[in-house]
């Protein structure tokens, strides 16, 4: 079918029989646009414009399809080729139509999973609905553009380009779990737990672990080997605090401050980084935290371990590590020093950690898998800490006997009164087995009662020093034999 051919045949039949498109369009009930557009050839009249167009025009409708006055002996053979044309015509008119559907579903499509992955949050239900309808609309959009294709050639191509589109849209899901540490928004199911969320997606699994608090961090499973009881667990933000993060600050000199700053920030209690000063002459760095309500438990152990180890691996040339821990309220402070040499003697693995600059490999199995390890953080807690300086002290904060106040060191000098005390801290397992005094929590405080229930005395467990207080005077020792011969 000849669309310019005919729209030259309306404009000629139009003119022969004196009607202007102005006319012709008010006697067909169309726009004047519409009559210049056929005679033009840009389209054709709809089918049901046909029967009216050429009674007015006087000629036949196979002559209009033909575009060209027909004689009688030709009529049949220009029926027949008239009609398969206006078949063909009206397949590729809707196909074309179908293309724009298809292009059109397209775009919404691209649209919709936009919206779902930069609008709505990941656990938004909508992210996930977005994306979803996104999918539907790619897929019937394919099938409307790919028509004209045969049946299997149509399914196969639209099937290639649906797949990739699901893998493209995967990975992305995928890079925004890895860099932006979000939950997946493509997954099937969610397993929730006291400290986790399990997020199980076709390709791999998500671990949010620590959840809801400043230590969360993700672990993506490509291999699917995890589940709830064998994920490796840290104590702390891994993306944040962990040795792929943290081997930036790798520095031969500890006093590039901002350097090491940024060092400390990124480690575990970094938000409670106060300040920290530089010591060259000394190659010692100490640094201030401040925070309220800690306690010398498995954490702080776990988490004293992990930042000292990591401070003498990542800085070459620091000696000496002085961490001070000070409750905002100022009631009481811990002092914690260590040198080099203790670590490298004592903390098991240091020597494979330090090889070669770094070992990366070694850093996350004798460091940060150790710390879920409850025995090995304790123990080697006690070696490098309660060992080399006493882990905790006594301060007895005040004395009171039958309302009377007492001078605390007269009433300790009591043999009678001195071993209740000391059967009570062994009892709460504050000294086992005649060791140093140790006991989980530094703001742990012991009472001794008398046989009239009457609070006799009150000892407070604090510091990580060899000194202990008495009603305000300081007693230091050099050794342990020092310690235990003053309080026996």
């Amino acid at each position: 079918m000849n669309q310019e051919k005919i729209g030259k045949f309306i404009a000629e039949c139009r003119k022969e029989k004196k009607l202007t498109q102005e006319k012709l369009a008010e006697i067909l009930g169309v726009t004047e646009k519409s009559i210049s557009n056929w005679e033009n050839g840009r389209n054709m009249p709809d089918l049901t414009l046909f029967k009216p167009l050429c009674e007015a025009l006087g000629i036949t409708i196979n002559e209009l399809l033909s575009g060209e006055v027909i004689d009688n002996k030709d009529y049949q053979n220009k029926f027949e080729e008239n009609v398969i044309n206006t078949i063909n015509y009206n397949n590729n008119k809707n196909s074309k139509v179908k293309e724009i559907m298809g292009i059109i579903l397209l775009i919404l499509g691209i649209l919709f999973v936009i919206c779902g992955f930069a609008i709505f949050k990941s656990e938004s239900s909508f992210s996930t609905i977005f994306i979803v309808l996104s999918a539907v609309f790619i897929w019937t959009g394919l099938i409307q553009i790919t028509n004209k294709l045969k049946y299997l050639k149509k399914i196969l191509i639209s099937s290639l380009v649906f797949i990739t589109y699901l893998f493209v849209i995967f990975f992305v899901d995928y890079l925004a779990v890895l860099h932006n540490n979000i939950p997946p928004r493509l997954n099937y199911e969610k397993e929730y737990y006291d400290n986790m969320i399990i997020y199980k997606n076709p390709f791999y699994n998500v671990f949010r672990i620590n959840k809801d608090t400043s230590m969360e961090y993700y672990l993506i499973d490509l291999k699917k080997e995890y589940n709830k009881d064998n994920v490796p667990i840290s104590l702390f933000n891994r993306n944040k605090s962990g040795i792929d993060n943290i081997i930036k600050y790798k520095y031969k000199y500890f006093n590039n401050q901002s350097n090491t700053n940024n060092l400390i920030k990124d480690l575990p209690m970094g938000e409670y980084f106060k300040e920290a000063e530089y010591d060259n002459d000394n190659s010692r760095l100490t640094i201030n935290y401040e925070l309220t309500d800690y306690q010398i438990d498995y954490n702080f152990k776990a988490t004293f371990l992990y930042n000292i180890v990591s401070l003498f691996s990542l800085l070459d040339n620091l000696e000496y590590i002085t961490i001070n821990v000070s409750d905002f309220r100022g009631l009481e402070d811990i002092t914690i020093t260590i040198d080099r040499d203790t670590i490298y003697n004592n903390y098991y693995g240091f020597k494979y950690i330090i090889r070669n600059g770094i070992d990366k490999y070694y850093f996350n199995e004798f460091l940060e898998k150790k710390l879920n390890d409850y025995y090995f953080v304790t123990d080697t807690f006690k070696t490098l800490i309660m060992d080399t300086a006493f882990d905790k002290t006594v301060k007895i904060e005040s004395v009171i006997y039958k309302d009377e106040e007492f001078e605390v060191i007269k009433t300790i000098n009591d043999s009678d009164t001195l071993n209740k005390v000391l059967n009570i801290l062994r009892s709460s397992n504050a000294i086992p087995n005649g060791s140093l005094i140790t006991l989980e929590g530094s703001n742990s405080s012991i009472y001794l009662y008398n046989s009239d229930n009457e609070i006799v005395l009150k000892l407070r467990l604090y510091s990580l020093t060899n000194c202990f207080g008495i009603s305000g005077k300081e007693y230091c020792m050099d050794n342990k034999d020092e310690f235990y011969s003053y309080i026996n």
